[in-house]
C-alpha cells in the first residue's frame, strides 16, 4: 500500500461503461457546393460600375455590378417593336371579329388574324424572356444580380473590363451551412457508412466539439492518398466555421 501511495496509484471500484470503436480521419471545412453562386454576365458588354466588394453581405437579387451592352440595347429595341406589333395584331383580331358579326368579313379572315396574333404573342414573350435573363436596367445598361444571399467571396470584375459571359465575375456564398470533407483511409472504409455519427474537433476551435452524421461517401478512391472522401453537413448559424479550417473527425463505430 505504501508503495502504491508513493507511486501515485489509486484503487477504485470498477464501473461498467460503453466502449465505442472509432475511426479517426483528417477533416477540412468547405463551402456547401449547393450554396455557392458563380455570377457571370448574361450578355457581352463593358463593366460600367461595381456595386459590391469581397466581404460584403448581399441579399438575393442585389446588384453586384452594372454592365453596358449593345446586345441589351438591341433587345430592348426589339421589345418595343414586337410590343407594337402585338398590339396591332390584337386590334386586327378585334376588328375582324366585329366585321364577322356584321356579316362583312369571313371566318377565314378572322382565323388568319388570330394566327398573326398568336405569332405576335410568341415574339413578345420571347423578347421579354431575353430581357428578363439579363436583369433590370435602362437603355444599354443591365444589372448583374446575385441569385442568392450571402457573402461576396471573390470579385473578378473591373470597371472598363469587356465581359462576354464566359468568365465568372463574382462568387457569392451562403455560409449558413457548411460541409466537412473527411478523408477516410482505404483500410477503414469497411467500418464506415452513411448515417454514422461523427465528432469533429477543429484546430482553430480546440474547445468545441461538433457532432453530426456522414451524409455521403465517394464511390472512388484517390489514387495518390488512398482515401475516399466522406461529406458531413454542418449548420453554421453564427459563422464560426470557415472554409479550409482543418481538424480531426472521429467516426463512431460499433458499441460494446
Amino acid at each position: 500500500r505504501a508503495a502504491a501511495d508513493q507511486a501515485g496509484l489509486a484503487v477504485v471500484a470498477a464501473e461498467e461503461a460503453d466502449w465505442v470503436a472509432g475511426t479517426e480521419a483528417v477533416a477540412r471545412i468547405t463551402w456547401d457546393a449547393t450554396r455557392v453562386a458563380a455570377v457571370s454576365a448574361r450578355s457581352a458588354g463593358v463593366v460600367h460600375a461595381i456595386r459590391a466588394e469581397v466581404g460584403d453581405q448581399v441579399s438575393a437579387g442585389q446588384t453586384l455590378a452594372v454592365i453596358r451592352s449593345a446586345e441589351v440595347a438591341g433587345d430592348r429595341s426589339r421589345l418595343v417593336s414586337v410590343t407594337g406589333a402585338q398590339a396591332l395584331a390584337a386590334a386586327e383580331v378585334a376588328r375582324k371579329t366585329e366585321l364577322l358579326a356584321g356579316g362583312v368579313s369571313s371566318e377565314r379572315d378572322l382565323l388568319t388574324a388570330q394566327q398573326a396574333l398568336a405569332q405576335a404573342d410568341a415574339n413578345l414573350a420571347a423578347a421579354q424572356a431575353e430581357l428578363n435573363m439579363v436583369g433590370g436596367g435602362d437603355g444599354d445598361s443591365t444589372a448583374l444580380r446575385t441569385p442568392l444571399g450571402g457573402v461576396v467571396t471573390a470579385r473578378h470584375a473591373r470597371v472598363g473590363q469587356f465581359v462576354n459571359g464566359l468568365q465568372p465575375l463574382f462568387e457569392v456564398v451562403d455560409p449558413s451551412r457548411m460541409w466537412a470533407e473527411v478523408d477516410i483511409p482505404e483500410r477503414d472504409l469497411a467500418a464506415v457508412a452513411p448515417g454514422q455519427s461523427v465528432r469533429l474537433q477543429l484546430d482553430a476551435l480546440p474547445d468545441t466539439v461538433i457532432v453530426s452524421t456522414i451524409a455521403t461517401i465517394s464511390p472512388s478512391i484517390d489514387p495518390d492518398t488512398r482515401t475516399a472522401r466522406a461529406r458531413v453537413e454542418l449548420d453554421n448559424p453564427d459563422g464560426r466555421l470557415r472554409a479550409n479550417l482543418y481538424g480531426t473527425a472521429t467516426i463512431r463505430g460499433a458499441t460494446a
